[in-house]
């Protein structure tokens, strides 16, 4: 597999997780108690909580992507070495690889960086690798690669979408209980009355 399509495979993970935390919480909580909620009685705070959720998630995509824009607008390319690599273990017990990488700036001033994303690149010490920093605030990096530009935005943008879809329908499934009870209230309004009793229906 070339570095450009494990990067690639690195961004659709990125957005597949987004989504699965966001359909996680939201049928794993969320929905099944706006449910509960509604058949008790109607409350539209189940979608609510999902929609707010999923305005913070978008929200947090919108702000990423823009940042990283603005980065690869006011950002000079240069090449990096990798001098260590630290391993650290995940949730789920395996081993993620985090690189700290040395790069140079125009005037030749040396720096060095890091980064918390472990895209499963098999780093090893003295591999050369693309750098980007800020032209104005040279210490300010990142590797440059579609992952470490675009991870965050693509997290963000799939679990917002998926609470939305959650929290619109809680919120559609709340109108239709309260349309429910409004057309039940006008049929026991006009219902015929026998000797001055209403006939339930």
């Amino acid at each position: 597999m070339t570095e450009r399509s494990s990067q690639l495979l690195v961004v659709i993970f990125a957005f597949v997780v987004g989504a699965f935390v966001g359909l996680h919480f939201g049928f794993g909580f969320g929905f099944r108690a706006g449910l509960r909620a509604a058949r008790k009685r109607p409350s539209p705070l189940a979608g609510n909580v999902w929609l707010i959720g999923a305005a913070a998630m978008l929200l947090i995509a919108i702000l990423s992507g823009t940042y990283t824009l603005y980065f690869l607008a006011a950002s000079t390319k240069t090449e990096g070495v990798i001098v260590q690599v630290r391993e650290s273990k995940g949730q789920q017990g395996d081993t993620l690889r985090h690189p700290v990488y040395c790069y140079r700036d125009s005037e030749g001033n040396e720096y060095t960086s890091t980064t918390n994303l472990s895209e499963g690149t098999p780093w090893e010490v003295g591999d050369k690798i693309a750098v980007r920093y800020l032209t104005g605030s040279p210490d300010t990096s990142r590797i440059d690669t579609l992952a470490h530009h675009w991870f965050l935005t693509l997290f963000g943008g799939g679990g917002g979408l998926i609470m939305g879809v959650i929290g619109g329908v809680l919120r559609w499934h709340y109108r239709a209980q309260v349309r429910k009870g409004e057309a039940k209230q006008v049929v026991d309004a006009t219902a015929p009355r026998a000797g001055g009793v209403r006939v339930e229906r």
